[in-house]
């Protein structure tokens, strides 16, 4: 993790370290920490997905022109189970409506035989 932090926010912004700008880093860190903590908590929640050992296929899922974005689907193709989940640092920003309204297509067009369970993960979750 500590590379991940190290290259993300200090090694890009080196010549700004150097001459000793911290403020304009300090910026840089406030401005991209909620996108980046995001993505971390996104592989974390896959990472352990994948320790799980229940789903053989485990990604992203992406509607033409961004429409609909969806942090996890995994799928047990053996079994016909597929998991879509929604990951959020706070768990009060996680809406199950939405995402079944997100997803729809996906179900519909490729997941119409698998028994669907639909999850939020958040910090909570660790």
């Amino acid at each position: 993790m500590y590379l991940f932090v190290l290259f993300r926010f200090c090694y890009k912004n080196l010549s700004a370290l150097e001459i000793s700008n911290y403020q304009y880093v300090k910026n840089i860190v406030h401005d991209e920490y909620r996108t980046y903590s995001g993505l971390v908590l996104e592989k974390y929640f896959t990472k352990r997905l994948e320790d799980s050992g229940n789903y053989n296929l485990i990604g992203q899922y992406w509607e033409s022109k961004n429409q609909n974005e969806i942090d996890i689907v995994a799928l047990n193709q053996k079994e016909k189970k597929a998991l879509i989940a929604e990951v959020k640092r706070n768990s009060e920003k996680i809406s199950i409506n939405k995402l079944k309204e997100k997803a729809k297509k996906l179900v519909k067009n490729e997941l119409a035989n698998y028994y669907i369970e639909y999850r939020g993960f958040s910090l909570e979750d660790i």
